[in-house]
């Protein structure tokens, strides 16, 4: 026993302890990691470490209703009463009471009357005539007549309303007008006729401005255009009308 105490002494008890916890700290070392980041992980493992979602939870109960807030006030002031508003709109099967009037005028302030357009084509031989060709309403009845050779074509228009017919009438042999003129028909002259000269050969154009009043209180306004061509030792004639007719 003394020969223990004497081989004793600070530093070996301070060199054994020393030892002693230096063995158990390597124990703990082997034993246990110390994981401070996700990058030390394998990512497969971390694969493996997710579980799956859980069920969907209850859902919570309805909070309670708020108070209700405070009524608010209506203002009536651009509102119309029933008098106020049957005044300003119509019933099914009422009428307003200018809806007769165009622009504050009644109906019978204004002339008012019908109209029609017409035609017709057709083709003569020389010497040939169309006494009835075409007949314009209220203005007249049109006649042609082919003549090839040093004579000439001619397109006739006889009045055949009830009162005299004013006119105003041109020819376009070449596109251009060689003459205006006016005319009036009547009992002593009934018919107009105008001629498209030799030197044409009977081709041209002939265009009518025409106005009739009738002792029936209508008036008809016509522009009636009449088309000669002489070809192949025919003569080919066409006229239009368009009629206008105003009542008073």
């Amino acid at each position: 026993m003394n020969k223990l105490r004497r081989h004793l002494s600070y530093a070996n008890v301070v060199a054994t302890l020393a030892l002693l916890f230096a063995m158990s700290g390597g124990a703990l070392a082997a034993n246990h990691y110390l994981i401070n980041s996700t990058k030390q992980i394998s990512p497969k493992v971390i694969k493996k470490l997710k579980g799956k979602h859980g069920a969907k939870g209850a859902r919570g109960a309805t909070g309670a209703t708020g108070p209700q807030g405070v009524t608010g006030t209506v203002n009536t002031s651009n509102f119309f009463n029933k008098t106020e508003s049957d005044g300003r709109y119509l019933g099914k099967t009422e009428q307003a009471a200018d809806s007769a009037k165009l622009g504050g005028v009644a109906a019978s302030g204004y002339t008012t009357g019908e109209g029609s357009q017409g035609g017709r084509w057709q083709e003569l031989v020389n010497k040939q005539k169309e006494t009835e060709f075409l007949a314009v309403p209220g203005i007249g009845e049109l006649a042609v007549e082919c003549l090839i050779g040093p004579t000439s074509t001619s397109v006739k228009l006889t009045q055949g309303s009830e009162s005299d017919v004013f006119l105003t009438w041109g020819s376009y042999p070449e596109k251009f007008a060689t003459k205006m003129e006016t005319d009036v028909l009547k009992e002593s002259n009934p018919s107009l006729q105008q001629s498209f000269g030799p030197g044409e050969n009977g081709t041209g154009q002939m265009v009518i401005q025409a106005s009739a009043g009738l002792t029936t209180h209508v008036h008809s306004f016509a522009t009636i255009t009449v088309s000669a061509s002489v070809t192949e030792g025919f003569c080919r004639f066409q006229a239009n009308y368009t009629v206008a007719q105003q009542q008073f």
